[in-house]
């Protein structure tokens, strides 16, 4: 056991068993080496730094040795030395010393006080205001205990422990000292709170720095985690935000990357949960893509008849179960039951009740892990499969649109030089055009030329073959590659301007159905539907002519609704990659099957080919290569006394039931809310288990399995402080989008106020009521942002349309944040604003985001944003002419073409770093990101003004000042009542 000491009495890291501390470098791997550790030594050594220099000193037993100073400190503020032996210190400290006369201590060994860990290099940029023991939290995550080798007080309240000393929460980097004999109950230092000035000072100051800043809380998440290790073995743990670069180790618990919650200690009861206001959720996305440096999900061995499971409850085995009577029966954490063990699943258990094969099995020390279940599809005739659906109409052949997608997939299914590695095997593929009909086309190996069958009555789809419509690349290679070099010039001289929609649709799906396979269906649409259904254009953001502005994200007709739900039977999914010519369409329709089956609708308003066709092709080879589940179901475990009271899911549709997707991927997430239905129980805390049954595009059954342990606790200041903004902007935002297809917009805003205000009034009054001033806004650290997020997410072209947005475009918008995860959110709500010109300047490898203000903009710099949806490239009026050369390839400001465009390929740094930052901003989504160019003065820079989420909108949104005034003044009036 590592101990440490309270807040308020000395403070000592050691390891009484072994002597020594073990160290590792950042990011790297623990060491065991002898150079990393301190090992047995005549003296007992203590650190402490000197709050006015900096300097360090070290005493021990029976004597002090000169302090000592920074020397050779690397650039990184969160750099770590790793300490040596006391005659051997790293080169960063200087004047250190050791006593041989000195022994060791009787309980502790040698020891080094948290203390002496390093605070950021003078010359590194200023530290933001923390207390001194959020400077000491850099060392990362632990507990605090009093100096007593037999005494732990973690978890204890203020009135216990020999000390009567609380234990504090910080989100910092996990202690660097991963040898398994030496390990630290992980429980952080407290955070501070944020107090704001008055309502009345926060009008009147023009300062930036008067209100919480969302890009320094993002800097100083980075200074404590970025490239550290954040290991799961704790429960309860507050992950870094989604903006740092970390790996995750899991050693119990799930990755964040899986499952990020709105709160890390849930409160005991029902009525504290209903004091508080504040939403009890997980925002989960199962298939989610981990980095290079992460292992995916384990793969797991259960027994004849599927994974070993609870008799009572049914939550499947994992490290939240305990094995009771010699290894013969299993204790459940979810529901407190015992069943047996399987005999083919047993092993005996040592005296401490652990199983012989703990660490060899995932499901029992791993947070993630998948089975393979028994009913494999071994046939290839139910394996899933591929099917594309190109529009063959004037407008879509004119444009270009059929001519780029027959030559990608020419690459993507017939290439022999395509690269296959780490992407998963290529399914059965079918190809169908349409205009006015439907054309199914035959592709039997077997033939010396591609057959094509007309359905001329969409009305009535009938699937006229089913031997040669979905084939395999690799053994229909030359009639596919026939066939999409003959589409283009068969259709090249089209006079046909109309083209069906849903009868398309239909056409694909029962194509599956007759091949009895789930599968995908890639559609590319350009033509407006004027067969199947009359769909009138929308010219401007208030032509809607339905009689409740809720209506608009509805679909027109119950074709669409009906088809969605066929489409969810069959476990098919529809990804639509909208061409069209005309600026406007009917959106909420065409979205609507892609967003209840698990798709993604595509959007590349007034198609052109040069501009819009490499983001088409990047989406596209995305979407055919990423991973994916078909009839999908979510079974979720609970702790018992919390119960889940619903989902969230991508199309926006509320469920209580069981979850069932047609169609899900790495880049679907859905929200899942749980209440308190009886009281839960601090010690034990709560079990969460989200189970998803998924048939592989390989045609493998499999369940993949993600556990997390939170905290409870009867004081609400806790769930205060161990809650995270953003995950609570990704539930609101999920929230207000799904209800807006039952209540008025306005009803909808106002509903995010109120709560707010409910959630910081609850804050103030029963957390911060023994030390507040009534005149100043009193938050968590954690919460410090949820304002500025929720009024951006307030007015949103969504819920506050402007004269910008059209009402297909809002429609659009709403289905694509329906299905962001908490990073893409984030992202969205509060754009990132990256000065450019500073790679010039200072040669950054990338610069550090601004806030969104116009206040923190220069009339000579060059500012990208992006929102995950769009990147716009904001040129300052006074841009040095010599960055507007490097990066445009013109000389002056005037002759920068505003719009849609790329930056050209010139022969500079500049262009090449600023060219890299952009093609990686543009794919880190689920959606290739379009860049405009914008200047002030231009009609264009209205949309780089609503991504300046602090200031007053063009739509009429209140600014971060005025909105943080008005929640300051409704708190007051609440706490009057």
């Amino acid at each position: 056991m590592l101990h440490t000491g309270v807040y308020g009495s000395p403070y000592w890291l050691s390891d009484p068993d072994r002597g020594s501390l073990i160290a590792r470098d950042p990011g790297g791997a623990p060491s065991t080496n002898a150079a990393y550790a301190l090992h047995p030594s005549p003296a007992y050594v203590h650190f402490t730094q000197c709050p006015q220099d900096g300097s360090f000193n070290m005493w021990t037993h029976g004597g002090t040795v000169p302090p000592c100073a920074w020397q050779d400190v690397p650039k990184s503020p969160a750099f770590y030395p790793s300490f040596s032996c006391p005659s051997t210190f790293p080169s960063s400290f200087s004047g250190m010393a050791t006593s041989p006369s000195l022994t060791p201590h009787p309980a502790y060994g040698y020891s080094m006080p948290v203390d002496a860990w390093p605070y950021p290099h003078p010359s590194a940029p200023a530290w933001p205001v923390h207390s001194q023991v959020e400077q000491k939290a850099l060392l990362g995550r632990c507990t605090f205990t009093n100096d007593f080798p037999s005494w732990d007080t973690a978890g204890m309240s203020r009135s216990e422990g020999p000390y009567r000393s609380p234990t504090y929460q910080y989100p910092g980097p996990v202690l660097p000292f991963l040898d398994p004999a030496v390990k630290a109950v992980e429980t952080p230092p407290p955070q501070e709170e944020v107090r704001l000035a008055t309502a009345k000072s926060l009008q009147s100051d023009g300062d930036l720095s008067v209100t919480p800043s969302v890009v320094r809380a993002i800097e100083d998440d980075k200074l404590l985690w970025e490239s550290q290790v954040f290991v799961t073995d704790v429960r309860g743990q507050i992950p870094p935000l989604t903006s740092t670069h970390f790996t995750v180790e899991d050693q119990g618990n799930a990755s964040p990357r899986f499952i990020r919650c709105t709160t890390y200690t849930l409160p005991a009861t029902a009525q504290l949960a209903e004091v508080s206001h504040l939403p009890l959720a997980a925002i989960v996305k199962p298939l989610a893509i981990l980095p290079p440096t992460e292992a995916p999900p384990p793969l797991a061995e259960g027994v004849t008849g599927g994974p070993v499971q609870c008799g009572e409850c049914g939550a499947l085995v994992c490290p939240f179960m305990r094995f009771v009577e010699a290894g013969q029966r299993l204790h459940c954490g979810f529901c407190s039951s015992l069943s047996e063990v399987p005999w083919q699943y047993y092993v005996p258990t040592d005296r401490e009740g652990r199983r012989s094969d703990h660490q060899r099995r995932p499901e029992l020390c791993r947070g993630s892990y998948e089975f393979l279940l028994a009913d494999v599809l071994d046939t290839d005739s139910h394996l899933p499969a591929f099917i594309f659906l190109i529009d063959v109409s004037q407008d879509a052949v004119q444009s270009g649109l059929v001519q780029t997608v027959c030559e990608e997939l020419k690459v993507q299914l017939c290439s022999t030089n395509r690269d296959s590695r780490n992407k998963p095997r290529m399914p059965r593929v079918g190809i169908l055009t349409y205009d006015r009909t439907v054309h199914f086309y035959n592709l039997n190996s077997r033939l010396t030329q591609p057959q094509m069958l007309v359905l001329t009555d969409p009305a009535d789809v009938e699937v006229p073959l089913r031997e040669g419509l979905l084939v395999c690349p690799s053994e229909s290679r030359d009639m596919l590659i026939s066939l999409l070099d003959g589409i283009p010039g068969l259709f090249s001289g089209t006079e046909e301007r109309e083209a069906v929609f849903t009868p398309a649709i239909r056409a694909g799906l029962e194509s599956l159905k007759v091949c009895d396979c789930p599968g995908k269906i890639f559609m590319f649409h350009s033509s407006i539907p004027t067969v199947d259904r009359k769909l009138q254009l929308c010219s401007s953001p208030q032509s809607s002519t339905w009689s409740k502005e809720k209506s608009v994200f509805h679909p027109r007709d119950t074709v669409s609704e009906l088809l969605g739900l066929e489409c969810t039977s069959q476990g098919c999914g529809l990804d639509l990659f909208l061409c069209p010519r005309s600026p406007c369409s009917d959106m909420a329709t065409f979205g609507y099957i892609p967003g209840t089956t698990g798709g993604i609708l595509h959007n590349y308003g007034e198609f052109q080919v040069e501009i819009d066709g490499k983001r088409l092709l990047q989406d596209l080879r995305r979407a055919m290569e990423k991973e994916m589940g078909f009839n999908a179901q979510v079974k979720i475990s609970t702790t018992k006394g919390l119960m889940v009271s619903g989902f969230m899911l991508p199309s926006g549709l509320s469920s209580s039931g069981d979850l069932k997707m047609a169609y899900t991927d790495c880049d679907q997430s859905f929200a899942v809310e749980f209440k308190p239905s009886s009281k839960l129980s601090p010690e034990e805390g709560v079990y969460l288990q989200f189970a998803l049954y998924y048939t592989s595009q390989t045609g493998q059954r499999k369940l993949r399995v993600h556990n997390i342990h939170l905290n409870c606790s009867e004081r609400l200041v806790e769930t205060f402080q161990q809650s995270q903004a953003e995950a609570l902007l990704s539930y609101f935002s999920k929230s207000a989008y799904s209800a807006i297809l039952q209540s008025p917009l306005k009803e909808v805003r106002d509903a995010l106020v109120t709560r707010l205000t409910q959630i910081l009034a609850c804050y103030r009054q029963q957390c911060a009521a023994s030390c507040m001033s009534d005149g100043q806004l009193v938050m968590p650290q954690f919460l410090k942002a949820l304002p500025i997020c929720l009024n951006a997410l307030r007015k949103s072209e969504v819920l506050l349309p402007g004269l910008l947005t059209t009402v297909d475009e809002r429609a659009w918008l709403r289905q694509a944040v329906l299905s962001m995860d908490v990073r893409e959110c984030s992202t969205h709500f509060y754009p990132r604003i990256l000065p450019l010109h500073q790679l010039w300047s200072r040669g950054t490898a990338l610069p550090r985001a601004v806030r969104c203000s116009e206040k923190a903009l220069s009339p000579n710099g060059i500012y990208l944003a992006e929102n995950r949806l769009t990147l716009l490239l904001w040129v300052g009026p006074q841009a040095d002419p010599d960055v507007i050369q490097n990066l445009f390839g013109v000389a002056r400001f005037s002759a920068v073409c505003c719009g849609s465009c790329a930056l050209p390929v010139l022969d500079n740094p500049l262009s090449d770093q600023a060219r890299r930052i952009i093609e990686t901003l543009q794919t880190e989504g689920a959606r290739t990101a379009k860049l405009l160019v914008v200047k002030p003065g231009e009609e264009m820079e209205k949309l780089f003004k609503m991504l300046l989420e602090e200031d007053k909108s063009p739509n009429g949104g209140a600014s971060y000042k005025d909105f943080l005034c008005h929640i300051h003044l409704s708190i007051q009036q609440l706490l009057r009542q």
